[in-house]
């Protein structure tokens, strides 16, 4: 290569990227993109350079070529090379300003990609303002827009991306509070988020045009994955109102079948376990969720099926097992009275066991801590019997000579030298306060409310 193509070559790799200047063959050979070249190219043309459309390359015999061509040729390069990288330069440190997650926007030699951007009004204005389609996204060449352009193209750039981040929070919110983890038609519709797309679970091919007609880019892969930033408010507004009709039209139709209010709902394997219940039973509403609904209910007819496969895209909970479709209506009182009982019962022994711990906390506060081997004497009752072969468990005994609580502390790692109470064990940290005959009854009182263990 002879000094004169190499000297050009040097100035053309500093200033532009893609132009190429080469010997071939006793011609000097000159290709670029045309984005680079495209003003450079006239100049070889009067200068005597042929255009090979096969390579899009120019060339001149070496031996045709006067200092003056060379001149010439190193004035436009440079020149070329100055007003691009001057545009280059300052749109990379406008750029760095700047920090957009929404339309990332990347840097290369030649110009920048905006990524992620969507068909619709900012395509436009970005075709406008010189954008160009690319296979990342949409591209600036730095050789044909001006700083100027740069600064008009972060500008819009920073103005829809705070719309759009406005925008994802209104869906981000609507769908947390009226789509995720919420169900329709007993179960036969549930959807959850799971990042940025809402997971659609569908139990029967009838729902489909609950999702595909009102969602956006809606794709089936056992169910329906629904990307959340490719809708909008309104699109997920529509599918839960065509969700709650789906419901309503079931309802509809128990009706007409069953000739009353009836309810229903579906129970997965997985989720909920084994049905616990039979047709014809009085159980507690599992799917209670408002005041207003009943809170016992008689089941008339339990419809059961299997999944072999794909379980989890029909509400099962597991890749197999059961859904149970349970028909029912609202319990009478007299269908409801036992289990009404049992709650109040529960209610109560709640209650009671509360008021013991609250007593065996004030007699630790206010009670004496003996020092010594007592041996409490009277009616021992367990407030907690369950671990006391473990060295655990908590207990009364109300006697004539004080009321006692009592704490066994004679477990591994205990420590044992506090122990102030005989037991079969290690031993327990006892405090007791005198005896009150009002306090002792009220202790025996609410264990009998709770059932507890009295010696």
């Amino acid at each position: 290569m002879s000094d004169f193509v190499r000297d050009i070559l040097k100035v053309a790799k500093a200033v532009l990227s893609s132009v190429q200047v080469k010997e071939v063959d006793g011609e000097m050979v000159v290709t670029g993109s045309y984005l680079e070249m495209k003003d450079i190219f006239p100049h070889l043309k009067k200068m005597g350079f042929r255009y090979n459309g096969g390579d899009r390359s120019w060339s001149k015999p070496l031996s045709s070529i006067t200092d003056k061509d060379r001149q010439t040729i190193n004035e436009l390069i440079e020149t070329k090379g100055a007003d691009t990288s001057k545009v280059k330069a300052e749109a990379e440190s406008e750029i760095r300003k700047h920090k957009f997650e929404i339309y990332p926007v990347i840097t290369r030699q030649d110009g920048f990609v905006i990524q992620n951007v969507p068909y619709g009004e900012l395509r436009d204005k970005l075709y406008r303002m010189g954008g160009k389609r690319a296979s990342d996204g949409y591209v600036f060449f730095y050789s044909e827009i001006s700083v100027e352009t740069v600064k008009n193209v972060l500008s819009l750039l920073e103005e829809y991306e705070g719309k759009e981040k406005f925008q994802r929070d209104e869906i981000l919110n609507y769908v947390k509070q009226h789509i995720d983890g919420k169900s329709w038609d007993g179960g036969g519709i549930r959807a959850e988020l799971q990042g940025n797309i809402v997971c659609i679970y569908t139990s029967d091919k009838k729902y489909r045009p609950v999702v595909v007609y009102n969602l956006e880019r809606a794709k089936w892969v056992g169910y329906w994955e629904v990307p959340l930033w490719e809708n909008t408010v309104a699109n997920f507004k529509l599918f839960v109102k065509a969700a709650e009709k789906a419901e309503e039209e079931t309802q509809k139709e128990i009706q007409q079948t069953y000739h009353g209010n009836k309810i229903v709902f579906s129970l997965g394997e997985g989720y909920d376990g084994r049905i616990w219940f039979k047709e014809g039973d009085v159980i507690a509403n599992p799917k209670r969720r408002k005041v207003s609904d009943p809170e016992y209910i008689k089941v008339i007819e339990i419809k059961s099926r299997y999944f072999s496969q794909d379980g989890m895209s029909f509400g099962v909970g597991a890749e197999r097992g059961h859904i149970w479709r349970v028909f029912a209506r609202p319990a009478t009182d007299s269908e409801s009275a036992e289990l009404r009982k049992q709650k109040e019962e529960e209610l109560s022994k709640t209650s009671a066991l509360n008021k013991l711990e609250a007593i065996a906390e004030s007699i630790r506060k206010n009670g004496t801590y003996p020092h010594g081997d007592n041996k409490p004497e009277g009616q021992t009752i367990y407030l907690n019997d369950k671990t006391i072969a473990y060295g655990g468990g908590e207990w009364f005994v109300v006697g004539p000579r004080g009321i006692w609580f009592v704490q066994n502390n004679g477990a591994d790692g205990d420590d044992w030298s506090l122990n102030n109470v005989v037991t079969g064990g290690a031993g327990a940290i006892g405090w007791v306060v005198p005896y009150d005959e009002a306090l002792g009854e009220e202790i025996q009182r609410l264990a009998e409310i709770a059932h507890l263990k009295v010696e």
